[in-house]
């Protein structure tokens, strides 16, 4: 009789179906894999478009989970890293969230050697001009004193070349990012406090018997930099 009722009334049947939810709920039989339903169709219709929905309603949920876990990445809020490498030198700067309650670096102080000292010989075929220089920074706060950081020194140097109508022809050479604890420390401080020792090299470069500038900026791991003053000079030819 029911099977009868249910071809007769065959679009009245999944009302009735829903209210009861009883055998008549129970007894559909759908084929997944047929385009068309079987003889109990609309029971069948009814429980694929309930269950369809839910499935709708629980992806809809697990879509809006996948996109609030993710947010923080889209806005940049991640302690991503920034790798480098320029003349050699390597670095990853990591951002740290919040700044710790310490003195800020205002100032990098620097200090060369006298003019012979300063320079380095490393080219391996033995001449007597300049491959490199080194020297000392210090890492100044607001109130003058030495401080040891996390961070990186970012160092630029400049060829100064005058022209004929004497205008100044400022140009990048060469360029170093290191981070502070790949830098040497010194070894015993002075009345100046505890610093670092930065060595540069340019290696095969033509630099010997230039004017140069030399500009070191500090970037802490929170992003805040501090700069040196400006140290121009020239480099000598034949100097070992």
């Amino acid at each position: 009789m029911t099977m009868i009722w249910l071809r007769r009334f065959g679009a009245r049947a999944p009302a009735l179906v829903g209210v009861s939810g009883g055998a008549l709920g129970r007894s559909c039989s759908c084929d997944p894999f047929e385009q068309r339903p079987t003889a109990h169709g609309s029971a069948c219709r009814l429980a694929r478009t309930s269950t369809g929905r839910s499935r709708r309603g629980l992806t809809v949920v697990l879509a809006l989970v996948m996109v609030a876990a993710c947010l923080p990445s889209i806005v940049g809020c991640t302690h991503g890293g920034r790798g480098h490498r320029i003349d050699g030198s390597e670095t990853s700067v990591v951002r740290k969230h919040p700044p710790p309650k310490e003195p800020i670096v205002r100032h990098v102080m620097c200090m060369f050697e006298n003019n012979r000292r300063r320079w380095l010989n490393q080219d391996k075929a033995g001449d007597r001009d300049p491959e490199g220089i080194w020297y000392r920074a210090w890492l100044k706060t607001l109130k003058g004193e030495s401080v040891i950081r996390d961070g990186t020194f970012h160092v630029e140097m400049y060829r100064i070349e005058r022209t004929p109508d004497n205008t100044v022809d400022r140009t990048l050479v060469s360029d170093w990012i290191y981070r502070t604890d790949r830098v040497g420390r010194i070894g015993q401080p002075g009345w100046l406090g505890d610093g670092y020792v930065l060595a540069l090299r340019w290696a095969t470069k033509d630099i010997a018997g230039s004017e140069i500038e030399i500009i070191t900026t500090f970037e802490d791991d929170y992003g805040r930099t501090a700069r040196s003053e400006t140290y121009r000079m020239r480099v000598p030819k034949y100097s070992f």
